[in-house]
């Protein structure tokens, strides 16, 4: 049985607990795991959220033969994102170790992100998985250009209006109309009958609005002023599939409020959101609906129907 020394190997600012094996190594039953660190920023912001990413590596800096390849949704934070490579595809320590160098690919939303990051190979490093990971010293920092995710992100003037939620892919969203449909505008001429659980929901606007439009008696409601409302040209299209946002929805816009603010200002015929009340399309009861206050974030489901309040409308892509 070969003679084992344990020593402690700092890179990066990690440090992880490393098995030096004197001899031949023996890579029977190693976790061939590779701790790796890096960070994605677009337009030089970092990129927050989920981000779906590829991995490969290389045996050159360019062009090359393949040796191993996994696809894995990792969670940024200020752009900083840490994956165990390995977890889906295993990595077969003996190929790596016969390696003098390899390089890490890295494709986001089918951008190829470059340079290739160069990690070193070496037996201890892999046989740090017997105590651990292994972790390479260097932290990449990756630079997506502007629009290597579908060029969609909050705050961006696009698709009649202005983006305010992105979802993982960077290729779907919300946007929130650059005008307000009224400033006193009651929820619906129908303010005692319950619509129903349709109506009820936090997230589906569009589904609440639609129930609102076809309930029994009704004629003018916050939800019909959306559905009427055809956006003039901004240069970013003209759309007629708005609708009024749930409540959940609107808690959105209120959260990037302040990007919204800011890159709306000086858009023509543009208005900002006012510290007041918006009507949501979410029915509490038969009585009641949710509303969202830009002024502190609050949300209350205790207003009359027949209140009247702000409306701004949505529509997704």
């Amino acid at each position: 049985m070969k003679e084992m020394k344990r020593c402690l190997v700092s890179g990066g600012g990690v440090v992880v607990m490393v098995l030096l094996a004197l001899g031949r190594p023996i890579y029977a039953g190693v976790p061939s795991l590779i701790h790796y660190q890096g960070k994605l920023t677009n337009a030089g912001s970092p990129v927050d959220g989920t981000r779906t990413v590829n991995f490969s590596i290389f045996d050159v800096g360019t062009g090359g033969t393949l040796i191993w390849q996994e696809t894995r949704d990792v969670y940024c934070t200020g752009g900083l994102f840490s994956v165990l490579l390995g977890g889906v595809t295993p990595l077969n320590p003996a190929d790596l170790i016969n390696e003098d160098s390899l390089y890490l690919e890295l494709v986001v939303a089918g951008t190829t992100l470059s340079p290739r990051q160069r990690i070193a190979s070496s037996v201890f490093s892999f046989m740090a998985g017997q105590a651990g990971t292994a972790t390479f010293a260097s932290t990449a920092t990756y630079a997506l250009t502007a629009g290597s995710l579908n060029g969609h992100y909050i705050g961006e003037l696009y698709g009649g209006g202005i983006v305010f939620w992105v979802d993982h892919t960077g290729q779907h969203g919300l946007i929130a109309s650059l005008v307000n449909m009224s400033t006193g505008q009651a929820w619906s001429n129908v303010t005692g009958t319950l619509i129903g659980t349709t109506a009820q929901s936090s997230w589906n606007g569009q589904g609440n609005s639609t129930a609102i439009m076809n309930q029994s008696g009704h004629m003018t409601s916050a939800a019909k002023l959306c559905d009427e409302y055809t956006n003039i040209e901004y240069g970013t299209g003209i759309y007629s599939d708005w609708y009024l946002p749930a409540i959940d929805e609107l808690g959105l816009i209120y959260n990037a409020k302040y990007i919204l603010r800011k890159n709306i200002e000086g858009v023509g015929g543009a208005s900002g959101f006012a510290n007041y009340y918006y009507w949501s399309s979410s029915e509490y009861s038969s009585l009641y609906a949710w509303i969202q206050y830009f002024f502190d974030g609050f949300q209350n489901y205790c207003r009359y129907k027949y209140n009247t309040y702000y409306v701004r409308a949505v529509r997704a892509f």
